[in-house]
């Protein structure tokens, strides 16, 4: 299984969302494929407890909540990519530049 991150787009208006829906919100189409989105820039940061997450503005254009791999501020640019935990679920990690 990879770990790199791709959103769905749209294969009849272009448009990339996240989540996934069975139905583009944009113009109705319901075919989709997948296209990278390893990139993005933080837009704001919060804390659940120790862990911390950040709302990330990918390259592709929709925004998506992943747990950072350390600090970052907004504007931050981060790489996104898939990790699977110790309880065997995948979970989306923003790691900053070193």
């Amino acid at each position: 299984m990879s770990d790199a991150f791709s959103v769905p787009v749209c294969t009849q208006c272009g448009h990339a969302l996240w989540p996934s829906r069975p139905v583009c919100p944009r113009c109705g189409g319901t075919l989709f494929e997948p296209r990278a989105a390893g990139r993005g820039v933080v837009e704001e940061t919060t804390r659940a407890g120790a862990v911390a997450l950040a709302s990330v503005r990918v390259d592709t254009g929709p925004v998506v909540i992943a747990r950072l791999a350390a600090d970052a501020a907004a504007g931050t640019a981060v790489e996104l990519r898939w990790r699977v935990a110790a309880d065997g679920r995948r979970r989306l990690i923003a790691v900053p530049p070193a």
